[in-house]
């Protein structure tokens, strides 16, 4: 055959031959759309693509520039590996050496393009370009190999192996230049080696696009797997969330609910499975009575307005059997729409019970007379309610006013203090906040109100906010004014008085002791008879009341001294021996005269004590007086006397007679004061004598008991402190 002939059959076989990597090329570019886009594709398509223009090229060139071949063989191989390597890296994942290996396809390609010029391929450029080729499809086949060794060996085997073949016939024909020198280049005339390589890089192609399919598929069906898994998982969701929904498409029909709306609405679960419509339901729920009395078709209607005139909505429905459902309504994109039912009943119960709390509270504040003031690091300012700013008169202020606002409305004189103690309780000194101060008004005048709070603190005691209450006390303070102004003016009143009995002490009793000597004179008859018998019995009623009033005015006078604290003590180291001898010796006419045994113990030993003896025997003739007083005769009066160091000293009068009721002891030791029976009518007395002891023995630091049984007897102890006791003791008797 001539070779022309020759030459145009291969170029023509190779024209034909590149239609199959261009209509692969094509193929996997429709594939690639048809699957929303996949990177590996686009490269492996572009490597076809390039293997269909270089077969052309080479056919061009066995046509009109033989010499062009070798280059344009090498060069192609080249890039066409480096392409089937980007589309494995795309593939794989490892996306970050696609830019380098674009880099080299261009270098390759420039290089290629300078083959007209430069038609001989330098042993360097033709290593390094086979080279290439062979790294570049060697590193592919192990890519795919270590994807798919462990969970797909078919596939690693499928994929990797092609391109572990060409990688190999690469490296062979490398050898074979290298090692046999009398082998020649390619033949442009016919060399089917181009024909093995368009087919080697064709069958990998194949394997390649497979397995893009593949793991597509695998893709799609792990997917699909998700999306069923989380489809369950919406499901499971749906029904064991404690509320009804359901779901509507965009013809109202109903698509999907949970068993929670069948227990809500009370509705037939072959109902719900049917799929019925909105309309379908308000009707079924009309005709049962939901709604209360209403037209079916009226309501049916309304409802179905609310349902499409709204993107979404929330309402609330009271049922026939009390209880109280929540409805959430929302549009979905595809124009359908959800409804959450949900079960308030309880809720609204606690907030209604929420509500008698809050007014019960705001009930029994203002029952009070009180306003919440509030303040906090979420303040501006300090909170103030309505009624606080009722009590205190401040009507140019929102809820909050600013605290120097209010600083500045504290009377001058209660400032300090004021914020003395709220500093106190927000350092933690006081467990409360309460004070009581005056405050200004927006008409200018003080009120006064008493300020109570308690601060929150946070983990470093640092208080973050305080609350409390606000009542008017002006009142009460005004009130406690005049109380004070009142206990003021009988204080001094009882002080003047007091002053004034004490003052006329001398005044009282001169007059009295002429009355009284003069009348006792003229009844001895000092200077001689007297005319008639009848005036010395009158002398003797004169002198008598005398002596009488004479003692009455001494107690009083007493009392009022001891009262205006004018009473002053002689003291010195006293023998209670000798104290109870005296008033015996004084009382002993009268208890004879009446019949009453009189009876002495004391407790040994006994020790002298620091006090005013001359008092203590006025104490204690007082006590004998009562005690024969009111003592029947026959009667018994028994008086102790101790002093011990270091436990204690005093006397003790006890008498069995008429007692006093538990009712009237404390009244007894009030001045003035008589306690109504009939023996004590019978005598005469002021009711000063026990006040008047107790005001005595009190001047010592001492104390008076008293222990009484009503018909039974009275038992009266005057005690001193241990401190009044001395070291010394009395002798024995």
């Amino acid at each position: 055959m001539p070779a022309g002939a020759n030459t145009f059959s291969f170029a023509a076989v190779m024209l034909v031959t590149a239609m199959a990597p261009a209509m692969l090329a094509a193929m996997a570019l429709a594939f690639d759309r048809q699957r929303g886009g996949t990177p590996a594709l686009k490269w492996w398509s572009a490597s076809l693509a390039l293997e269909a223009v270089q077969l052309g090229a080479l056919a061009l060139s066995s046509w009109h520039f033989p010499t062009c071949f070798e280059a344009i063989h090498e060069g192609g191989q080249a890039m066409i590996a480096f392409l089937l390597l980007g589309g494995t890296l795309a593939f794989l994942g490892y996306r970050t050496y696609l830019r380098p290996l674009l880099f080299a396809v261009t270098v390759v390609f420039l290089g290629t393009s300078s083959c007209i010029a430069y038609p001989e391929v330098p042993l360097i450029v033709f290593l390094a370009l086979r080279l290439g080729a062979v790294a570049a499809i060697g590193l592919a086949g192990i890519l795919f190999w270590r994807r798919y060794r462990d969970s797909q060996q078919l596939a690693a085997i499928f994929c990797a192996g092609p391109l572990l073949i060409f990688a190999t016939y690469l490296l062979a024909e490398l050898l074979r230049v290298l090692l046999d020198p009398t082998m020649t280049s390619l033949d442009p005339t016919g060399d089917w080696r181009v024909i093995l390589h368009t087919g080697l890089v064709l069958f990998c192609m194949i394997c390649m696009v497979f397995a893009v399919q593949d793991d597509l598929h695998n893709a799609k069906a792990s997917a699909e797997e998700k999306a069923d898994s989380k489809s369950r998982l919406v499901t499971a969701i749906i029904e064991n969330i404690p509320v009804g929904v359901c779901i509507f498409d965009a013809n109202l029909q109903l698509v999907a609910f949970n068993r929670e709306l069948s227990k809500l609405l009370g509705l037939p679960m072959e109902l719900l499975e049917r799929g019925i419509s909105v309309r379908d339901l308000v009707r079924f729920n009309a005709e049962r009575g939901e709604y209360g009395d209403v037209d079916v078709e009226q309501e049916v209607a309304r409802r179905t307005a609310i349902l499409l005139e709204n993107l979404q909505f929330r309402m609330e429905r009271l049922r026939p059997d009390g209880s109280m459902l929540e409805i959430r309504t929302r549009q979905l994109a595809n124009g359908g729409y959800v409804m959450v039912y949900t079960d308030i009943t309880e809720t609204k119960k606690i907030e209604a019970a929420l509500r008698k709390s809050e007014q019960r509270y705001a009930l029994a504040l203002k029952g009070a007379n009180e306003g919440i003031w509030e303040w906090g690091d979420e303040i501006n300012g300090v909170y103030i309610s309505r009624r606080l700013r009722e009590i205190v008169g401040i009507h140019g202020f929102g809820p909050t006013i600013a605290s120097a606002e209010w600083y500045q409305r504290v009377h001058p004189e209660d400032l300090d203090v004021m914020k003395k103690l709220m500093s106190d309780h927000l350092r933690g000194k006081s467990e409360f906040y309460d004070h009581e101060y005056r405050i200004r008004g927006d008409d200018g005048q003080y009120r006064w109100v008493r300020l109570r709070g308690l601060g929150l603190r946070d983990e470093d005691g640092h208080v973050y906010r305080m609350s409390g209450s606000l009542s008017d006390v002006t009142e009460r303070k005004a009130a406690e004014q005049e109380l004070l102004r009142a206990k003021e003016a009988a204080e001094l009143a009882n002080r003047t008085k007091g002053e004034f009995l004490a003052t006329m002490s001398h005044e009282l009793r001169t007059p009295l002791n002429a009355i009284i000597g003069f009348s006792e004179l003229i009844d001895q008859q000092v200077f001689g008879p007297v005319g008639h018998e009848n005036y010395c019995d009158y002398i003797k009623n004169i002198h008598e009341s005398g002596n009488h009033l004479l003692t009455i005015i001494n107690d009083i006078l007493d009392v009022s001294k001891a009262e205006a604290g004018m009473i002053d003590l002689y003291e010195e180291e006293v023998d209670l021996r000798e104290v109870v001898a005296s008033g015996l010796r004084l009382i002993g006419p009268r208890a004879r005269e009446n019949a009453v045994t009189l009876e002495t113990d004391f407790a040994m030993p006994l020790a002298l004590v620091q006090a005013d003896q001359r008092r203590l025997k006025q104490i204690l003739i007082n006590l004998l007086s009562n005690a024969v007083k009111f003592t029947p005769s026959g009667g018994k009066i028994l008086v102790k006397a101790w002093a011990t160091p270091g436990e204690g000293a005093g006397f003790e009068v006890t008498d069995n007679g008429i007692g006093i009721a538990e009712e009237d002891q404390i009244r007894m030791l009030e001045p003035f004061t008589q306690v109504e029976s009939g023996l004590s009518r019978k005598h005469d007395g002021t009711g000063l004598g026990l006040p008047l002891c107790r005001a005595l023995i009190e001047i010592h630091d001492g104390w008076l008991e008293l222990n009484s049984t009503l018909n039974e007897g009275t038992s009266i102890a005057v005690c001193l402190p241990v401190e009044r006791i001395s070291s010394k003791l009395v002798e024995a008797a």
